[in-house]
């Protein structure tokens, strides 16, 4: 086998699992000289973009989830926006689509299908939350190959101008005022919402301003206006009303937000622990 492959094994050796020193030496031999540091500070900091094989499997496993389908007015409002974010994309101005909605309207069932059909397009596209279970679960999910365009909001530091295509920017009112931490030795002085808007051709901000988790968390519809404002954007808004959960009764959800409401304004008004009221104190 060897002698009928030799000509082309002595141009391209193949090396077994076992010759890891043999291989390492033909390394050295041809790489150890030069200015290689040199050119791999140059790997280390270009530009990141994702292989069309990637995002054709992200595609497949996205599109693979019958818990995925897209239903009434989330696909007229998925229709709508990726209209949209195919003409941005070739615009020079920045393209800002804000997408508000309660819980159980489809925010996330949308930005999943966005990142499965534009990705099969060949667009570059980036999933990013503020959450870290909530982005692991996704990875979980899908998968590692595809857990490779989820993001954070604070992977956006010091990224370059436009290095994203469309970037999907989901639970939006997760969002911090900037995405320094204690450990960051030079610390940034930029808002995380324009570094996001900066790094990216296309910003998707799904939001629910209601639905602020942690102290500390800004994320709000006019916080994203105003940064869109500022970097010369196009804004585009959508707003989701249709209930997907409880069974879809929407009077189900009003009655507990009422309730939670009523809960806090107590804690509030008379300093005491927030305990949740009695359901026959809604009306």
């Amino acid at each position: 086998m060897a002698g009928k492959f030799h000509d082309l094994l002595s141009q391209v050796p193949l090396f077994a699992g076992d010759q890891t020193h043999e291989f390492g030496e033909f390394l050295r031999q041809r790489l150890g000289s030069g200015d290689g540091l040199e050119t791999l500070k140059l790997v280390v900091a270009s530009k990141y973009k994702a292989s069309k094989k990637l995002l054709d499997h992200v595609s497949e496993v996205i599109n693979g989830r019958s818990e995925y389908v897209l239903l009434d007015e989330q696909q007229v409002v998925f229709n709508a926006i990726r209209g949209i974010l195919r003409g941005g994309y070739h615009h020079k101005q920045k393209t800002v689509v804000l997408v508000k909605g309660g819980p159980g309207t489809g925010k996330t069932i949308i930005a999943l299908n966005l990142m499965a059909e534009l990705s099969k397009e060949g667009y570059n596209v980036r999933h990013a939350t503020g959450s870290r279970a909530f982005t692991g679960n996704l990875k979980k999910i899908l998968g590692f190959r595809a857990g490779e365009q989820f993001s954070f909001f604070n992977n956006y530091v010091s990224t370059d101008y436009n290095c994203v295509d469309v970037l999907l920017c989901d639970e939006a009112h997760r969002l911090r005022p900037n995405s320094n931490h204690r450990f960051q030795k030079i610390k940034s002085d930029k808002r995380q919402v324009d570094e996001l808007i900066f790094s990216s051709k296309v910003a998707v901000f799904l939001i629910d301003d209601l639905q602020v988790v942690r102290p500390g968390e800004v994320g709000n519809c006019e916080l994203i206006r105003n940064a869109a404002e500022r970097a010369g954007a196009v804004l585009k808004e959508f707003e989701l009303d249709g209930q997907f959960r409880c069974a879809g009764s929407e009077d189900f959800i009003r009655r507990f937000a009422a309730l939670i409401m009523v809960s806090v304004l107590v804690s509030v008004r008379f300093g005491i622990p927030c305990v949740l009221l009695h359901s026959g104190a809604i009306t």
